[in-house]
């Protein structure tokens, strides 16, 4: 039951007076909902009685003074997420994502005028968003909205968003696509850039290029802004169109208008995905260039991008042009260049950083913990794990993940015993088993070679009816070449590489990385490049380091290495200069 104290605001005329009403009752946790205000019933008598009186003075007609149940107000619609919304997640959506339960004043001026419109209640917003609901996925939409026109009612911008809303989720695009033409033919209220994109946002779900180029040729000249461009680009890269993705920045930088570093976040997610830093960096080059500042999330995708490539240095490279260039750092950031501290065996700064986003971003706290147990573990320091652990403890719930990094944590420090009973509480606080708390527990087994009880609990997640992953066998796969047992390790990297949906998996090529590194450790030159050209997978740095080891192992020169590395577009690192200047000498 929700329990709320109600005053009635409908008698207030648009105006200063109301304003500074609306800002009174937000400052102290009201929540306005159209024509009305509620708080929940934790605010005090004294302090319900101080605001009643300001807003008796203020103008505002009051209910009676009680706390009843809230019948009407629908609970709100979970948002989608990002996930959820594809490529075009990182778009700027064409319309705000909004629940049935949020104002029904419109955002733009409606000159058809309908009974009750001024007191629309929050449950007749979500009216005509239910009513469309319930018709069959094949059913037309039109004379539902006419009926509902025909009603009297109203049909504001925030009604229409609500639908649109609500159908998108139920990927139900031809319907809505049905009600932003209906809203688009009719001129139901004044149309502005947001309902140009619905349509375009629609007809891309739902109909061929032509027609997505036609509709966005036809959009008038002054509606034709950034977010428009943007979600033209979403659709051409979401295609694999990048020639015309491309054309359309183009047009875009040339149009006069400002332009954010959003279009070129979706380029930089699309080069994230390929694992093509290069083209990154180019990107980065061309805004500095061009006078379009890179934000955050443009150097976020950037450091991603380089860390995928396993290049620690590069990382700390680019975020020091990131500070160079007054672009300030978030959570994500810090994340990913504590990471790259602790692979470059930095993990004193790894620490810094970590302290320094605990204190900066306390909303994030699981990634700060998670964080510092990682840089402890890496320093030996099983009393400070210990330490950091009880503190996410006293934070409640606990996720998987949460207990899968202090798993693997525990292991670091070598208390096995320690993580097993981590696991042991995992497992029972979890009703389903959880693949990412047995895959730490299997990490921790095959770092101290203990094979037996992890081919035991291998087989155990697979009766338990979890699906084994690329990090499963990774984990089999560094155990056995523990134990010098290459003919098993390659076993289970053969199994890894079956499991493969898209040809890449990180886990993949860290397994494949230590099974190369085993064999340059012991000069085995030729197998070593035969497993290069076997297992076929998106070349690193990191992987051409690792081959070139072995040729100094062997003690054997090699010819045109950079060459090589060029044609497969991999750039060497002050670790490969090293390598070839210690052949050179040989």
């Amino acid at each position: 039951m929700i329990l709320r104290r109600w005053v009635t605001i409908g008698s207030l005329k648009e105006g200063e007076w109301r304003n500074k009403a609306i800002d009174l009752l937000f400052s102290t946790r009201w929540q306005l909902r159209g024509s009305r205000a509620f708080i929940h019933h934790d605010l005090t008598a004294e302090a319900t009685g101080s605001l009643r009186g300001k807003l008796a003075e203020l103008g505002f007609s009051q209910d009676d003074d009680d706390v009843r149940e809230d019948p009407s107000f629908p609970r709100a619609a979970k948002a989608p997420s990002k996930e959820s919304l594809g490529v075009f997640a990182a778009a700027e959506m064409p319309f705000a994502v909004q629940s049935e339960g949020e104002a029904d004043q419109p955002f733009s001026s409606q000159p058809r005028k309908h009974k009750d419109e001024a007191t629309l209640s929050v449950l007749q917003s979500g009216a005509l968003s239910k009513r469309l609901v319930k018709l069959h996925s094949d059913s037309p939409v039109v004379p539902c909205l006419q009926k509902w026109l025909a009603e009297g009612h109203a049909l504001t911008k925030n009604i229409v968003v609500i639908a649109l809303t609500n159908l998108k989720r139920r990927r139900r695009y031809k319907q809505a696509l049905e009600v932003a033409e209906f809203v688009w033919r009719e001129r139901v209220y004044v149309m502005d850039d947001a309902d140009y994109m619905y349509r375009l946002y629609f007809l891309a779900q739902t109909s061929t290029v032509e027609d997505v180029e036609k509709c966005f040729a036809s959009i008038p000249t002054k509606w034709l802004t950034e977010k428009v461009y943007n979600l033209l680009i979403s659709f051409y890269i979401e295609r694999d169109m990048l020639p015309l993705a491309k054309n359309t920045l183009e047009k875009l930088k040339h149009s006069g208008q400002h332009v954010s570093a959003q279009p070129f976040n979706r380029f930089m997610a699309l080069y994230r995905h390929r694992r093509e830093p290069s083209k990154s960096l180019e990107l980065i080059k061309e805004m500095n260039l061009s006078n379009f500042s890179p934000d955050t999330r443009t150097y976020n995708l950037l450091l991603s991008t380089i860390s995928k490539q396993g290049d620690a240095d590069g990382v700390l490279r680019n975020y020091k042009a990131m500070k160079d260039a007054g672009i300030a750092p978030d959570t994500v950031t810090f994340s990913l260049v504590a990471k790259a501290y602790i692979s470059a065996g930095m993990s004193e700064e790894a620490e810094a950083l970590a302290l320094e986003m605990k204190q900066r971003d306390s909303k994030n706290s699981h990634l700060v913990h998670d964080l510092l147990l990682t840089v402890y573990a890496e320093q030996k320091r099983p009393e400070d794990v210990k330490r950091v652990w009880k503190e996410v403890e006293k934070k409640g719930k606990l996720s998987s993940r949460s207990y899968g990094v202090m798993i693997e944590c525990l292991g670091k420090v070598g208390l096995v015993q320690e993580a097993e009973k981590v696991a042991f509480r995992a497992e029972k606080a979890k009703r389903k088993p959880s693949l990412r708390v047995y895959n730490a527990l299997l990490d921790v087994y095959c770092r101290h070679g203990m094979m037996y009880p992890a081919e035991s609990l291998f087989l155990r997640i697979q009766k338990e009816g979890c699906t084994v992953n690329c990090m499963t066998y990774r984990h089999l796969v560094i155990g056995y070449l523990k134990l010098v047992q290459f003919d098993k390790a390659a076993e289970y990297l053969r199994a890894s590489k079956k499991m493969l949906n898209y040809g890449y998996s990180r886990p993949w090529v860290e397994s494949f990385l230590q099974f190369l590194d085993y064999l340059s450790e012991r000069g085995e030159v030729d197998t070593a490049e035969r497993s290069f050209k076997y297992f076929s997978t998106p070349r690193n740095t990191s992987l051409y380091n690792v081959l070139l080891k072995g040729y100094v192992t062997a003690r054997i020169k090699v010819p045109n290495f950079l060459q090589r590395m060029s044609v497969d577009g991999v750039l060497p690192d002050a670790r490969t200069l090293a390598l070839l200047s210690e052949l050179e000498s040989l």
